[in-house]
C-alpha cells in the first residue's frame, strides 16, 4: 500500500494501483482512498482497471462503490468495457440495484449505455428503468436507450407516453427525447415515425431553443419538411 498512498512517482503509483485493486486483499481499502481523493482522473482510470482485470461480479461491485462517490464522471470506459463484453449481466446489475433502490449514480450509468451494446436482449431492462425507476433522469436515459432497439411502432409509443409523463415535462428531460429522436433516426430512421415524434416536441413550450435546433437538424438532414 505504501508505493500507492506514499510514491510520488508515477510509474510506481500506477503499478501499485493496478496490482492492489486486482488483489481481493486490498482492493477495498484502494476504493476507500480514491473516494476520499476525489481524484477524478485517479478514479476513473481505477473503474478501467477494474473492468478490464476482473472477473464481472466482482469488478462492478467496486465500479458501483467508486461511481456512487462521484458524480463529476460518467467511468465512460469502464461501463462501455462491461456493456460490451456483458450486457445481460450489467443488466441483472441494475435491476439488483433498483429492486433495493440503491445507487442512483451507478444505476444512470448502466441504462446509459446498454441499449447501444444490448440491443434486443435489455428491452425489457430498459422498459423496466422507464416504467419504474423513481429517479427521473434515469427514466430520460432509459429513453434514449430504448430508442436504439425498438421498433419504430414501438418506440413511439413510448416517446409519446414519455410526453404525457409530468416528469418530462421540463427543458432538461426534453433533452432526452431529443437525443432519443436522433438516436432513432440514425439507426432505424423510419420517416413517418421521425417526423411525427419530431413534430410532436417542436410543438413543446418548454423546449430549449439549443434542443430545438437539434430536432429541426435532424429534420432537415432526413429532408422532413
Amino acid at each position: 500500500m505504501a508505493y500507492f498512498t506514499e510514491s510520488k512517482k508515477v510509474p510506481l503509483h500506477d503499478a501499485a494501483e493496478k496490482l492492489l485493486l486486482l488483489s481481493d486483499n486490498y482492493r477495498d481499502l484502494v476504493v476507500a482512498e480514491l473516494l476520499k481523493s476525489k481524484d477524478i482522473k485517479e478514479q476513473e482510470n481505477a473503474a478501467a482497471i477494474l473492468a478490464r482485470g476482473l472477473p464481472f461480479d466482482k469488478a462492478i461491485d467496486a465500479i458501483a462503490i467508486l461511481k456512487s462517490g462521484s458524480e463529476a464522471s460518467h467511468f465512460a470506459a469502464a461501463y462501455m468495457n462491461l456493456a460490451n463484453e456483458k450486457p445481460l449481466e450489467l443488466a441483472g446489475d441494475y435491476e439488483k440495484r433498483l429492486a433495493e433502490n440503491v445507487m442512483p449514480r451507478h444505476r444512470r450509468e448502466i441504462i446509459g449505455i446498454i441499449g447501444f451494446f444490448g440491443g434486443e436482449a435489455v428491452v425489457s431492462t430498459l422498459e423496466k428503468a422507464f416504467e419504474s425507476d423513481p429517479d427521473y433522469r434515469i427514466k430520460g436515459e432509459s429513453i434514449k436507450g430504448l430508442a436504439y432497439v425498438l421498433e419504430s411502432g414501438d418506440f413511439e409509443d413510448k416517446f409519446n407516453s414519455a410526453l404525457t409523463d409530468p416528469s418530462f415535462d421540463d427543458h432538461v428531460m426534453l433533452d432526452y427525447l431529443v437525443s432519443a429522436i436522433v438516436n432513432h433516426a440514425h439507426h432505424h430512421g423510419e420517416l413517418n415515425t421521425i417526423d411525427r415524434t419530431s413534430q410532436a416536441l417542436l410543438a413543446m413550450p418548454k423546449l430549449s431553443e439549443p434542443a430545438r435546433k437539434r430536432v429541426l437538424d435532424v429534420r432537415r438532414e432526413l429532408q422532413l419538411k
